[in-house]
């Protein structure tokens, strides 16, 4: 009998030694922060973000762009459920209720202001990897999903308190 040794061909999936999904997370990180830092359309976007009503004084088409980060935010929602789904073998028909407060808090953790205008792709990502470092010690230490929502809600209150403070010496200084 034959033994499979580690080649990119013995498991689906891999190559490597590196999931297929971690290279298009990475690929798509690397993606979205060329569009968001090295382009016109990622400036405007900050620019609609941040004051809508000055963007739209400044030239910029506010309708175009806010829906094109619609598309875009669908798009990136449809490949995360796609990788999910591939992940698991199987589809669930209910989504964790909790999957909306982790990309919420996974943003503001990372820095990205809930008033606009700021944030970053990799702000993002080592927000996403606290919550995930949070959930994965609750899970370790055996916490209920209401426990882990809890202490997911401490943190993300203090990283708003921290935001609105920020801001608000930040307008005090005249910044």
């Amino acid at each position: 009998m034959a033994v499979l040794e580690n080649t990119p061909s013995a498991t689906p999936g891999i190559y490597l030694g590196v999931p297929n999904s971690a290279a298009i997370l990475f690929a798509l990180i690397l993606i979205l922060w060329l569009v968001l830092t090295k382009t016109t359309f990622g400036r405007h976007l900050y620019a609609v973000g941040g004051n809508m009503e000055a963007a739209r004084r400044a030239g910029i088409n506010v309708v175009f762009i806010r829906i094109t980060a619609f598309t875009l935010c669908s798009t990136l929602a449809s490949v995360g459920g796609i990788l999910a789904a591939s992940y698991a073998n199987s589809v669930a028909t209910q989504i964790n209720p909790s999957l909306l407060l982790d990309a919420i808090a996974a943003a503001v953790i990372g820095g990205t202001s809930l008033f606009g205008g700021t944030g970053s792709v990799w702000n993002i990502v080592l927000g996403a990897l606290i919550i995930g470092s949070l959930e994965n010690g609750l899970d370790l230490k055996s916490q209920g999903s209401d426990v882990k929502q809890m202490v997911e809600g401490v943190v993300l209150l203090f990283a708003v308190t921290v935001d609105a403070l920020v801001r608000r010496a930040q307008r005090r200084s005249g910044r």
